[in-house]
């Protein structure tokens, strides 16, 4: 009787906070935080600070899950699924 081979493979990478979250969206969107900012028209330094930990309000929140395309109990760190928002035209 021989071992069995056993692979290990890491589980995927989680992006805990929110902050991180919205970096990666931001990131993988190719934007900075001013293209960010431009789009849900607030300034730079908000988008900053949400990436830094300030969490925004529900409103901002909820306009940055459409700016980057996904869904809000994605961007909060309540499942791992990201599921698009469909834009209606």
């Amino acid at each position: 009787m021989t071992p069995e081979l056993i692979t290990y493979s890491p589980p995927p990478k989680r992006y805990e906070s929110f902050a991180e979250r919205l970096r990666v969206a931001r990131k993988e969107l190719g934007l900075t935080q001013k293209e960010v900012a431009a789009r849900i028209k607030k300034c730079k330094s908000e988008i900053s600070q949400y990436e830094t930990g300030t969490l925004p309000s529900f409103w901002n929140l909820c306009e940055l899950a459409r700016a980057l395309n996904v869904s809000l109990d994605w961007l909060c760190g309540l499942t791992d699924e990201r599921r698009p928002l469909k834009m209606e035209m």
